[in-house]
This record gives structure tokens, sequence and C-alpha cells, in this order.
């Protein structure tokens, strides 16, 4: 399982007492994690231990790579399955949000300036709100129509 977890991370190495340091994936480290902050070890029962001294959730770790927080421990011995849709950094979904609001604008200019919208204009704008609304969906907001 945790092997699972190392090959989606960068620049991995073993440390001596038998863990693992990587570059921390998250997006907080704008230039990337240069010093391979990110520690990842296995306990016993096979849970994977992750710890960013930066400060990054596990939540958030984990979303960058893909995967989401059940990824950390062994499956259940009931076959109990928990939900595996990614969860994703909230700067992420905020810069999603931002660009696709800034293409809403610039269709609400042309409007406003009395131009017509082109059938390009009108499916990017559609696109637009529809990546709104997933990053709203998967940052657990849910605004009614």
């Amino acid at each position: 399982m945790i092997d699972h977890i190392l090959s989606r991370l960068q620049r991995v190495r073993t440390r001596l007492d038998g863990s693992f340091a990587a570059s921390c994936p998250t997006s907080f480290h704008e230039h990337g994690d240069r010093s391979q902050g990110l520690r990842i070890k296995s306990t016993e029962d096979g849970t994977v231990l992750i710890h960013c001294p930066a400060g990054c959730r596990a939540e958030e770790i984990m979303g960058a790579i893909g995967l989401t927080l059940a990824d950390l421990y062994p499956p259940r011995s009931d076959g109990y399955q928990p939900s595996r849709a990614p969860v994703w950094p909230a700067r992420d979904l905020i810069q999603i949000i931002s660009h696709e609001a800034l293409i809403a604008h610039f269709g609400a200019q042309k409007l406003a300036n009395g131009e017509e919208l082109t059938e390009e204009d009108r499916q990017r704008l559609f696109t637009a709100t529809n990546r709104i609304q997933a990053a709203l969906s998967a940052g657990g907001i849910h605004v009614r129509r």
C-alpha cells in the first residue's frame, strides 16, 4: 500500500530509520518542495503516516496525487469501501473558480457592450459554468440554482 503512494510522489528516498522522504506535491510549495520535506512511514498494521513540516494537510497531500485519506489505511476486514472521490486542495479549487469567473466576466462584458456572443463564446461560457459548479461541488459547496 505504501508503494502505491510512493509511486505517485517525486524525489522519493529511503531514510535511515526505514521511513521515506519525498517532495510534497501540494501547490503550497510554489516552486516545488526542494527539501524533500514530506515524511512517509508505514505502521505495523499497514496504515501510512504522512507529515509535511510546512503544514500541508493530509487531505491536500493525498488529493494532489489523486488519492484520498482512505488510501492511507489497509482494507477493512468487513469489506467496507469508502468513497474514492479525490480531495482537491482549496488553493487549486480557488484557482479554477477564479479563472472560469474571468471567462464569465468577459462574456458579460461583451453583452454589456451590446455585442453578440458567438456560438464559440456561448459554448465557452457553458463550460465555465460547469467547471465552476464542479469545483464548488468538489469543495463541498452546493449552490441552488
